[in-house]
């Protein structure tokens, strides 16, 4: 099997999303320190971040249940959003 390589560009041009919300993306679809939220899957949360384009819009626009859990799951990463972003921009 061939190695493929992604760039963090083309993986932004090919979802047709910016990094900002390629990190809400993330947050939303699980990381090593939050489990999946039930009822998002990668095409849904895909979809949210498309529609809505940040997890604050988001929460104003679903369900009361899902929004329990995005709500719990972005406290816990919010601080991690913003060292994200703040990194990205001494880095860039």
């Amino acid at each position: 099997m061939p190695i493929r390589e992604y760039t963090l560009a083309k993986v932004l041009h090919g979802l047709e999303i910016n990094f900002e919300e390629f990190t809400d993306l993330c947050i939303l679809l699980g990381c090593d320190y939050c489990d999946s939220i039930k009822g998002i899957g990668q095409k849904r949360a895909l979809d949210l971040i498309k529609q809505y384009r940040n997890i604050e819009t988001i929460l104003k626009h679903i369900d009361t249940k899902v929004k329990f859990n995005i709500q719990m799951r972005f406290v816990l990463l919010f601080s991690i959003r913003i060292e994200i972003h703040c990194t990205r921009r001494l880095v860039v």
